[in-house]
């Protein structure tokens, strides 16, 4: 009887360990904030940076994953429209980026309607050169993009 026990013991903790070494080693999927065709905010996201042309962005909004892509510089005209619904009140952003070596952390408030910018912007030379940032505008009515 001991024996048996101790058998069942002895393969439920193999098992166990196994199941948790799998865990350990496993990537975990991080939560996406969906696009709403008609959401209530749109954020418009541009690379303005001729120095790095490609720059990985990734936008979260209250911890889950708006975007996340690679973004051209192009003629600084490539501003790329993402639309969500959220609820009224105080929202987190966190911005970043490891090519463009940049993160911007803020809080932002909905009221109805809003519509935002985030910029990348880095100039490593020139008559005015600009370190590596994030801008993030919002606004209750359209944006002017620029």
């Amino acid at each position: 009887m001991k024996k048996t026990i101790l058998g069942v013991l002895l393969a439920t903790s193999i098992i166990l360990l196994g199941y948790c070494h799998e865990s350990i080693g496993a990537e975990e999927k991080e939560a996406v904030l969906k696009q709403v065709k008609k959401g209530n905010f749109v954020l418009y996201v541009s690379n303005q940076s001729f120095d790095i042309d490609f720059v990985d962005i990734k936008v979260y909004i209250d911890g889950l994953v708006a975007v996340n892509q690679e973004f051209t510089v192009g003629q600084q005209k490539n501003w790329i429209p993402f639309q969500f619904q959220l609820s009224e009140g105080t929202h987190k952003l966190k911005i970043q980026s490891v090519k463009g070596d940049s993160k911007l952390e803020q809080k932002f408030k909905i009221t109805g309607n809003n519509w935002a910018k985030i910029k990348f912007l880095y100039a490593s030379e020139g008559a005015d050169p600009v370190s590596k940032q994030f801008t993030f505008a919002i606004k209750d009515k359209e944006i002017q993009l620029k």
